[in-house]
Order: C-alpha cells, then structure tokens, then sequence
C-alpha cells in the first residue's frame, strides 16, 4: 500500500498497488485500487491480519470499482503490505464488475 495524490482530486488518498513483474512496464506504472476510509456497500474491510507488513493508519476498505494505473514517479509513500490472500476477494470483485467470464 502506498500514498498516492488521488488523480482527480487536490487531496492524498491511499491506493493498493497491483505490481508483478509480468505487467507491462513494470517498475514505471502500477494498476491500482483505491482504498477508502469510509465504509461502503460492496466495499472489502482491510481487517489487521490482512496486513503482512505495516498496515493502515485507520480502519480501511478496498474499492474494487477504483481501479486506475498511476505512474511510479507520483508515488509519495509506502505503508504497508497485505498479503497475497488479502487480494483474491478484490480480484474476484474486479472481475465481477467488469463481467469477464473465466472458463
């Protein structure tokens, strides 16, 4: 997890970033998710034991339909690192919205 300016905003938001060396220009742009302090339908607590490193400075939840990439030269801070399981119910999210079927 890092800070990140949010992209249309004036203000820091926290982002989840989705980085594998099999991406695309790894280590210039990251696929992201937006994590949120506010609580809302269909959003994923980020509860402690997800955190493998670190962790959120208040309670936090992920919103899979934030998705967006960012460059890593906008990249402010590093706090954290969830776990790998901590990933697949948002992947899952993700994969709902965007209505792909996996055969």
């Amino acid at each position: 997890m890092i800070w990140n300016p949010a992209p249309f905003r004036t203000v820091v938001d926290r982002i989840s970033s989705w980085a594998s060396t099999s991406i695309p220009l790894y280590g210039e742009e990251y696929m992201i998710v937006g994590i949120k302090t506010t609580e809302r339908t269909n959003a994923i607590e980020l509860m402690p034991d997800a955190w493998a490193e670190g962790g959120a400075p208040e309670r936090s939840w992920a919103s899979p339909w934030h998705i967006l990439t960012v460059k890593n030269a906008t990249i402010t801070d590093r706090f954290g690192y969830v776990t790998t399981w901590c990933y697949w119910p948002i992947a899952q999210d993700i994969i709902r919205l965007i209505d792909v079927t996996i055969s």
